[in-house]
This record gives structure tokens, sequence and C-alpha cells, in this order.
């Protein structure tokens, strides 16, 4: 499970954006700086998590099949069981 989370956080800082197949997208989200009568707001990066963006883009099965040396079948079988790990999770 740790190894899936690092492939996600190593796509979201490439990418802006990470789809999880059957679970949603983690998207960034950027501000640029902004300037009031009192003060200074430097930048603002912030992530949210869309649930219908869950249609796969491959990008992440890509990911963990070329880091991993494993087929981009078996990075799909791992995405699922991860999905369907948390899914169990948030259920309990």
């Amino acid at each position: 499970m740790e190894k899936i989370i690092r492939h996600i956080e190593t796509l979201i800082r490439r990418h802006d954006y990470v789809i999880i197949p059957d679970l949603g997208g983690f998207v960034f989200q950027k501000q640029s700086a902004t300037i009031t009568h009192e003060s200074i707001n430097p930048p603002l990066t912030t992530i949210s998590f869309n649930p219908l963006m869950n249609v796969s883009d491959g990008l992440l099965a890509i990911e963990i099949s070329r880091a991993e040396n494993i087929s981009f079948r078996e990075s799909m079988e791992r995405i699922n069981k991860f999905v369907e790990t948390l899914k169990n999770q948030f259920a309990s």
C-alpha cells in the first residue's frame, strides 16, 4: 500500500493530478500571491479530491509498471487491490 501511495505522490508532483481508478482523482489547485490593503499573501497550493474523476487514464498503472518493472496488467491488479482495501477501510 505504501508503494502505491509513493507513486501517487510522484505523479501528483509531476502532473498536478492523479486519477485512482474506481476511487477518484487528486488535483493540485494553485493560487497566485495576493496583495490586500493589510497584507501580502504568498502563493498557495491546495490538493482537492474529486470522486467523479474515477476513470483510469493509465498514468498510475504506467508509473507503477515502469518503476517496479512489472507488467501493466499486474500494476492494474495492484491498484484494484489498493482501491478495494481503501473502500473496505472507509466502510468500517
